[in-house]
């Protein structure tokens, strides 16, 4: 005998494929003419899929890969998609929906791989001549969902502020405790990474990507930059890791393992040793970081000061503006040492060589991109960058031992103050 499962009430058009989940019975696929369905409760109720994620199109096939519990779904028209890893909804059909309801909800994550990617042969520049099929996300897949409790009514609002309304921060918080989700990484006991994004609007199940990183350090630069986001550093080691979510006052953990290429042949013992060589240049090029920002600290006080003797007395002070725009090029030229000589030229342009930035990133690149331990080629390249950055940051040390002193001796012995004498006002 047979059983309708699926109708008019809850799928539109005409079934044209269907799988069951070969490990919870509860879970299923249906592939329609005007899209994708899934039940998690045995075919009891049935739920569009968003178009926004897949079309609106005929499925005609659909099948389960065994290994990598992905949904492969084939299409009329619309080419060949792949739904990664289906395990959440497996659990979501096992403990039901309710699971939904819970504020914060984190699913275990599939292995996560460092890979090395490779750009594809053929053509640099396709523009829109050649079709590419969209990559899995690189790093570790983070599957969770949320559901924002509930606002509390008007009235409720007015009596808790009248309460709390000598506590203003309280107050910001409850306004703000839903915005965002804080993602943090821990190797053992050990926070490793800190990651911050936007909350989904939508209370649903959502995706999010780790790219197998530590905690970085900014970049050197000439602009002052609001750092708003942490950055990336080295890539982590094979091993597991602790990923907590936290939403709200709400947290939830999991573990991610992580495992290098297994298309590669590189042992542990090498793996580390471009970790730690690695890790040693982040720690060198801190130093130059601290470096830069003092010369910019610098140039910018000494621009104020400059400003200021103008606005008071330019040509009373017209010796001293002249000795700030000398102090302003030196330390201008102590930044050409680590950033290169400024370029404002425009468009496709190449690197500015024989800086300290430009030697770390050469040596960064090579040994982050090579497939084997850090060799002969490496170690010239940190010898390069370990000698260019000591001489900058020994040229750094001497400037401000010797000749910032004087500059600063100089300002500070003059009058600026900005008081002035007033006569008495007397009338006509």
């Amino acid at each position: 005998t047979w059983e309708r499962i699926v109708d008019g009430s809850d799928v539109v058009s005409y079934a044209l494929s269907i799988v069951e989940d070969p490990i919870e019975s509860k879970l299923l696929f249906l592939g329609t003419d005007d899209g994708l369905y899934i039940s998690i409760d045995a075919g009891v109720n049935w739920t569009k899929w968003d178009s926004e994620s897949f079309p609106t199109t005929n499925v005609y096939d659909l099948i389960i890969h065994p290994k990598e519990h992905d949904l492969v779904i084939g299409t009329f028209g619309r080419s060949l998609w792949i739904m990664d890893d289906i395990r959440p909804l497996r659990e979501l059909a096992k403990k039901g929906s309710n699971t939904l309801n819970k504020t914060l909800k984190v699913y275990t994550p599939p292995t996560a791989y460092n890979t090395a990617i490779q750009q594809a042969k053929g053509s640099r520049f396709g523009g829109d001549a050649l079709f590419n099929g969209e990559n899995r996300p690189y790093g570790a897949m983070l599957t969770y969902s949320i559901n924002r409790p509930k606002e509390k009514k008007e009235e409720e609002k007015k009596e808790k502020k009248k309460e709390d309304e000598s506590n203003v921060d309280k107050i910001e918080k409850e306004k703000t405790a839903y915005d965002s989700l804080i993602i943090e990484v821990f190797a053992s006991e050990k926070l490793i990474r800190t990651l911050k994004i936007k909350a989904p609007k939508e209370n649903a199940l959502h995706r999010t990507y780790w790219y197998l990183d530590e905690k970085g350090i900014p970049s050197m630069s000439r602009k002052e930059r609001k750092q708003t986001k942490e950055p990336g550093g080295v890539d982590v080691l094979p091993g597991t890791y602790k990923v907590r979510f936290t939403f709200g006052e709400q947290k939830d953990s999991t573990t991610v393992e992580v495992k290098y290429d297994p298309r590669i042949s590189l042992s542990n013992t090498d793996i580390k040793a471009k970790y730690t060589k690695l890790k040693s240049w982040q720690s060198k090029y801190s130093v130059g970081v601290k470096a830069v920002n003092r010369i910019k600290e610098s140039i910018s006080i000494t621009q104020d000061i400059q400003k200021k003797l103008k606005d008071k007395d330019k040509e009373g002070y017209e010796k001293q503006i002249k000795l700030c725009k000398t102090t302003i090029d030196t330390l201008n030229s102590l930044l050409d040492v680590f950033l290169g000589v400024k370029d404002d030229r425009q468009g496709i342009t190449r690197g500015v060589p024989n800086s300290v930035n430009n030697y770390y990133f050469s040596a960064l690149r090579y040994t982050s991109n090579g497939l084997h331990a850090p060799g002969e080629t490496e170690n010239k390249l940190l010898a390069k960058f370990t000698k260019t950055i000591d001489e900058a940051i020994n040229m750094v040390n001497n400037y401000y031992r010797e000749e910032w002193p004087e500059f600063r001796k100089t300002i500070e012995n003059l009058d600026t103050s900005p008081f002035k004498n007033y006569e008495e006002i007397k009338g006509e």
